[in-house]
């Protein structure tokens, strides 16, 4: 099978394998370099859209904090539109085996210069991952 990343210029997928590590270790130290200077995050848990670094990187230390040391993030899918990366994700509380996984999707959208420029994120167990098990 094909890696979905590797039509991306070596600037993107730098940040691509960078983000997926960060948010793999629930690192927000991990995407400081990622975002584009006026990089905007919309997200369920964030309240509203979301502007700049600093505001991002500091948004992602909360909900890594969130999810605490038990939880375990699992890329289930990535696919690659143009510049825009798509990420499927569930984490999972190996104590918890009663509990069900929390699924998500990411979206990234790269700039020219391979930086982040928007990133989405939504939650919804039942619509994103239907099917895809």
């Amino acid at each position: 099978m094909k890696d979905p990343l590797s039509h991306l210029d070596p600037p993107s997928l730098r940040t691509v394998h960078a983000f997926m590590d960060a948010t793999l270790q629930h690192s927000a130290d991990g995407m400081r370099n990622l975002f584009a200077k006026d990089c905007e995050f919309l997200g369920a848990l964030s309240g509203g859209p979301l502007r700049g670094r600093v505001v991002i990187e500091s948004h992602y230390r909360q909900a890594f904090k969130g999810i605490g040391a038990r939880g375990v993030t699992v890329l289930n899918r990535t696919e690659v539109r143009e510049r825009q990366i798509v990420f499927e994700w569930e984490i999972v509380d190996p104590t918890r085996a009663e509990v069900p996984p929390a699924q998500g999707r990411t979206t990234l959208d790269l700039d020219a210069s391979g930086l982040i420029a928007r990133i989405k994120t939504e939650w919804n167990p039942r619509e994103i991952l239907a099917g895809r098990r």
